[in-house]
């Protein structure tokens, strides 16, 4: 899209830059089968998705919901590290909401139920994607004795601003370390507990 110029009594000149977006509601699915992973929406090429999945439980009883992000389509999808939400659940007639998802570029928000009388709505953004923006790295720890390299932050990046999501598949607590660097004493999170969903 071109500038707007908007001029008031000829005297005051601003100029804007309007960007194509979608905005609201961009999907909702229903599963059509128990313990299967669909698709809930692609981010299309060049466009960057900053939003929430709302899942609203309709049954009569509670249920377990899984929401992951995948590098492509449902084929693509690596069970082993793509959720962020893993076997969460959720009362009868409750909602649950996701923490902010961003994903671009043809990734995709992938869910599963073990009940088909659940919504899944992915309420979003969707902008232009000027800053190769998207998901960069997914990644489970080899060991609970060592570190595991997530992603490294390329050397032509002037800065650099990103969200962590850590997925708890375990059946208890479990403790993290979350750091920067390269030393042990680089550490943004020290033993921080994240519950089993």
């Amino acid at each position: 899209f071109c500038p707007i110029l908007y001029q008031i009594n000829n005297s005051t000149a601003t100029i804007f830059r309007i960007y194509p977006m979608a905005f609201g509601s961009l999907a909702t699915i229903k599963p059509t089968a128990l313990n299967t992973n669909e698709v809930l929406y692609t981010a299309p090429a060049g466009q960057l998705v900053e939003g929430k999945v709302y899942i609203t439980n309709r049954s009569s009883s509670e249920i377990k919901v899984r929401v992951g992000l995948s590098t492509g389509g449902e084929s693509d999808f690596d069970t082993t590290k793509g959720y962020v939400v893993f076997n969460r659940v959720i009362a009868r007639g409750e909602y649950f909401e996701t923490d902010s998802l961003y994903f671009g570029d043809g990734q995709s928000v992938v869910v599963r139920a073990n009940h088909t009388d659940v919504t899944f709505t992915l309420l979003a953004a969707e902008t232009e994607n000027r800053e190769e923006g998207g998901f960069l790295a997914q990644g489970v720890s080899e060991s609970d004795k060592s570190s595991t390299l997530l992603f490294m932050i390329p050397t032509n990046y002037r800065q650099f601003r990103g969200n962590l999501f850590v997925c708890n598949r375990g059946s208890f607590d479990t403790k993290v370390r979350v750091g920067l660097g390269t030393t042990a004493t680089d550490y943004l999170e020290y033993n921080y507990t994240v519950p089993r969903d």
